[in-house]
């Protein structure tokens, strides 16, 4: 009876200090906290803590606001700020954009976006060209432009990115000007984007992004611009500018990211 007595006894204390020793084993369990985990699994098929940059290398939804800045025919010579800083090329609040990220390596990101904006120009009276006279030269426009490129995070605890892709730029000229004469009504024009920006974290998974890019145009031909200019026929064909068409963008941007972070994951005991 003793003997029955003393084994179950030894019995419950193994069951009770069994739940202490696993959790000083398995510090996840332990701890209880969030930690952030790599998007793939190992060569063991299991998921390994990742780097810092997983807090902005990861899924992600964006929203933009910024100012615009126009260059393009309408300024004279036909190159950007040659002439100074143009008030009249300026649009505030001129774009709102959406963008998906998704993870590409520890470092890197897809984006998919979509930016929707208004740009103006106007040199009438304000420019010289090179043979003395005021400009003459005015557009408006509204445009919707579809991008697609990898953001890249050099460093690992800081949110520091660089920015490039591809997009097209479809633009509607609600009015555009050379000499009295009309402008075409529509453009369509691939650009290269250019970015480089700071993101800010906000908690766990909210981003304050402050960001400066270029959009350059890769060609300037009728009906591939921003601004109307080089129209198809009549007095202004050919252009003016040294460069094609582009703009200047500074902005906020709030972002949203997720992470593979589920506290029960895959563990070699």
């Amino acid at each position: 009876m003793k003997r029955l007595k003393s084994t179950i006894t030894i019995g419950l204390l193994i069951c009770m200090l069994m739940p202490v020793g696993v959790m000083a084993v398995n510090p996840s369990q332990r701890n209880r906290v969030d930690v952030i985990w790599s998007s793939r699994t190992n060569s063991r098929g299991l998921y390994t803590r990742g780097s810092t940059t997983a807090n902005y290398v990861s899924n992600g939804l964006t929203i933009s606001v910024a100012a615009l800045y126009y260059y393009g025919d309408v300024d004279l010579p036909g190159i950007a700020f040659n002439g100074g800083f143009q008030t009249t090329n300026l649009f505030i609040g001129g774009t709102a954009s959406f963008a998906y990220t998704m993870p590409l390596t520890n470092h890197c990101n897809w984006r998919f976006g979509l930016s929707l904006g208004a740009l103006r120009g106007d040199n009438r009276g304000k420019q010289m060209d090179d043979s003395g006279r005021l400009g003459t030269r005015m557009f408006r426009s509204f445009f919707f432009e579809p991008a697609a490129g990898i953001e890249y995070y050099p460093f690992s605890r800081a949110g520091f990115y660089l920015y490039a892709g591809v997009a097209l730029n479809a633009s509607i000229i609600l009015r555009s000007s050379y000499n009295g004469v009309e402008g075409n009504p529509f453009g369509i024009l691939p650009m290269i984007p250019l970015e480089i920006g700071y993101d800010f974290r906000l908690g766990r998974s909210w981003l304050l992004r402050i960001y400066a890019n270029v959009h350059q145009g890769i060609v300037d031909v009728p009906y591939m611009n921003l601004d109307g200019f080089p129209i198809s026929k009549g007095e202004g064909t050919g252009g003016g500018n040294k460069w094609a068409d582009g703009y200047f963008s500074v902005g906020l941007s709030l972002s949203y990211k997720w992470h593979n972070c589920e506290k029960c994951r895959q563990y070699k005991w």
